[in-house]
């Protein structure tokens, strides 16, 4: 979604904070367009956190997309580090100021995995382990009931 997003700004332009939700709503449907599009039995990866939109608007985009499953890897942090990382890292003029770390606080504070199948959860303030890999392939090879296919 960012790379959609960046992109988006040269022909679209940066703007205030409506402007940045609106390039986020059409960066969510072009994501989920190019999922569409994929050849059956590809696997799609999908970095972005899916709770600022209500959980009917992803279950619509999934399902237009011909999302069958769905394995979500969460990414827990705490909010003070979440706001942390946000206010010190470099980025693009069209992305929001520092100041949105308060915002992005609030909503860590309140983040949770949608849950629309198998959630692996991983400590965002730790190393990534190896089994990261082998985690989600064994989530893949399980079918709805959990036994291995």
């Amino acid at each position: 979604k960012p790379y959609l997003i960046v992109k988006g700004f040269h022909p679209i332009g940066t703007g205030d904070r409506d402007h940045n939700r609106m390039l986020g709503r059409a960066s969510y449907h072009a994501i989920f367009n190019l999922v569409a599009e994929l050849p059956d039995g590809v696997v799609a990866v999908i970095d972005a956190w899916h709770g600022f939109q209500p959980e009917s608007v992803l279950r619509d985009h999934l399902a237009r997309a011909g999302v069958a499953r769905v394995i979500e890897v969460w990414v827990a942090i705490a909010p003070p580090e979440a706001a942390r990382r946000y206010r010190d890292r470099r980025r693009h003029p069209g992305h929001l100021p520092a100041s949105y770390a308060d915002e992005l606080f609030e909503l860590a504070a309140r983040a949770r995995p949608t849950a629309l199948g198998p959630v692996i959860e991983v400590d965002g303030a730790a190393m990534l382990g190896d089994d990261l890999t082998a985690q989600v392939l064994a989530a893949l090879r399980q079918d709805e009931t959990g036994y291995s296919i």
